[in-house]
């Protein structure tokens, strides 16, 4: 019957497959990431994320597919699936798209990764007048060193956002007030 849902209905079956306690919920969503949809797939990434039972064997097999929809949570898997090693290639090819949902979401993957190119990356895609520089300097806020208070006054007067504003506010360094 998912299969026939209408995609709206999708966050319900997401949530009832995360919060179900049948141990059958994670080899039928291993299952269902062998589908031709990517609406499907995409549905069974969640809730094996959400659960934490992602399969290696899964990522493996997803990690040469590139549809809009896939890619992001393919990334987002790398925070905690597969050898370090192994992660951080796929982690660096993700890091260097154009797709700014696959960029945000491999660069959060690689920091929970410890990746030694998610803070290199994210000031690179801090410069000014770049589309991603403030989303980039937003997060940059979070996790950037008191040597990135320039960058990110310079960004604040380039191009102000309320969500840049609130984010310095949290970045708490002398050199911005």
């Amino acid at each position: 019957s998912l299969k026939q849902s209408a995609p709206e209905t999708f966050p319900g079956w997401i949530e009832g497959f995360w919060l179900a306690p049948s141990p059958a919920v994670d080899p039928a969503m291993a299952d269902l990431c062998e589908a031709a949809r990517p609406d499907l797939v995409a549905l069974a990434l969640d809730v094996l994320d959400l659960r934490g039972t992602t399969p290696e064997a899964t990522i493996r097999a997803l990690l040469p597919r590139r549809e809009p929809l896939l890619a992001p949570r393919v990334a987002r898997a790398l925070a905690t699936v597969l050898p370090r090693a192994e992660a951080a290639r796929a982690l660096d090819a993700a890091l260097a798209s154009p797709d700014d949902e696959l960029f945000f979401a491999a660069l959060a993957a690689a920091f929970r990764r410890g990746h030694e190119r998610a803070l290199p990356a994210l000031r690179e895609a801090c410069v000014s007048g770049s589309p991603r520089a403030a989303r980039a300097c937003a997060l940059l806020c979070l996790v950037g060193r008191a040597s990135d208070a320039e960058r990110l006054v310079a960004e604040l007067f380039a191009a102000p956002t309320p969500e840049l504003v609130r984010a310095l506010g949290r970045f708490g360094h002398v050199d911005l007030l």
